[in-house]
């Protein structure tokens, strides 16, 4: 008797079973390990990020958070852009939630968002995952 009790309260509400169902999985899919990105280094402080200003002529930075859906789809593309553009261009990534302070420095309000800097000044912003922009923007900096 509970059973179909509770079948039948299911069956009247669908949309809050479907709500429900894809809350747990991207809940879920928000608790997978962050995809490698190979060839990316990581900046974990604003030594680190001061550093890699100075040290680098050119270079793009990943501004992500492990949480963000489009953050998560951008990794692996820009780990081959890393393999693409080797020797031309060095590449970072910066997790705004755990450098808060180099985000903020640079004015980073949505996710993700790639900067180019040259000799540690920012030359162009792609706010958003929009391979072919990030493409164009780094063909065009390493042809310089």
């Amino acid at each position: 008797q509970h059973f179909k009790n509770m079948l039948g309260w299911v069956l009247e509400h669908p949309l809050l079973i479907v709500l429900v169902v894809i809350f747990l999985y991207r809940l879920w899919r928000s608790r997978q390990p962050f995809p490698e990105t190979p060839g990316v280094e990581s900046i974990y402080s604003i030594t680190e990020w001061k550093t890699a200003l100075t040290e680098n002529k050119l270079m793009i930075v990943d501004f992500y958070a492990t949480w963000c859906p489009p953050c998560r789809a951008a990794a692996p593309v820009f780990g081959e852009l890393a393999a693409k553009y080797k020797g031309k261009c060095k590449f970072f990534k910066v997790n705004v939630d755990d450098v808060n302070d180099v985000a903020m420095a640079n004015n980073v309000t949505g996710m993700p968002t790639f900067i180019v800097f040259r000799e540690g000044k920012e030359v162009d912003k792609v706010v958003g995952f929009n391979q072919s922009k990030i493409v164009a923007l780094l063909e065009g900096e390493t042809s310089k």
